[in-house]
């Protein structure tokens, strides 16, 4: 019986030592000018969620949810955005499934292109864009809740496409990793992309380049 005591102690410090973790599946269609978003989620907090898009101190982005559009959500939920908070907030009965949907556009300006870079650049044949500027960020009331994120192609991306915070990976692939490790990392893709892979002492090297260069025609008026 002297021995039930600890074990029992032992039980419950692991449980309350658990961790609370969130799955964000997020499906990625690139359109004409602009990226479609497709977000899955099952809540973990009740009543509510909040999300927010871009930041701030990251170059300035004091303009940059207008470049959030077309942002609905299942019939089970209701939306609230709030632009000078950048945030999108989600209500909901229960613990069911939630699907968003929004659109990323690309917002640049006539000579903002090489000058604001934290700006999405999204065209047919090219586009470059920060996580922080593609994922809708989840912010918890309970901090002991983590976030993991699973990312996709709807369909599998056209063009070859390269992640920073997934280097071997073409687009074909489903990534699975931390929401931290995307938000200030970039998603490049060209029809001309060409991605060398070296490997010295230092570990692996990886050279991204297209031929045609940084586009400058802009899509803003």
């Amino acid at each position: 019986m002297k021995y039930l005591l600890p074990l029992f102690i032992l039980l419950q410090t692991a449980l309350y030592g658990q961790q609370k973790s969130a799955l964000f599946k997020y499906q990625l269609e690139l359109g004409s000018n602009q990226i479609h978003v497709t977000l899955n989620f099952i809540p973990t907090e009740s009543d509510s969620i909040k999300f927010f898009y871009g930041s701030p101190p990251f170059g300035g982005q004091t303009d940059i949810f207008r470049g959030v559009k077309n942002i609905q959500t299942n019939s089970q939920a209701r939306i609230k955005t709030d632009s000078l908070e950048r945030s999108v907030t989600i209500f909901y009965s229960n613990l069911t499934p939630v699907t968003i949907s929004y659109d990323i556009a690309d917002t640049r300006t006539k000579n903002t292109t090489l000058s604001q870079l934290f700006r999405p650049i999204i065209t047919p044949e090219y586009f470059y864009i920060h996580g922080v500027n593609l994922f809708l960020t989840p912010q918890f009331r309970n901090k002991e809740i983590s976030s993991r994120v699973e990312i996709t192609w709807k369909p599998k991306s056209s063009m070859p496409v390269f992640f920073t915070f997934d280097m071997d990976n073409n687009g074909t692939s489903k990534i699975n990793t931390t929401l931290d490790s995307v938000s200030f990392r970039f998603i490049t893709g060209a029809t001309d992309l060409t991605v060398k892979k070296f490997i010295n002492e230092s570990g692996a090297n990886y050279l991204v380049l297209r031929s045609a260069g940084m586009p400058t025609q802009t899509v803003s008026a």
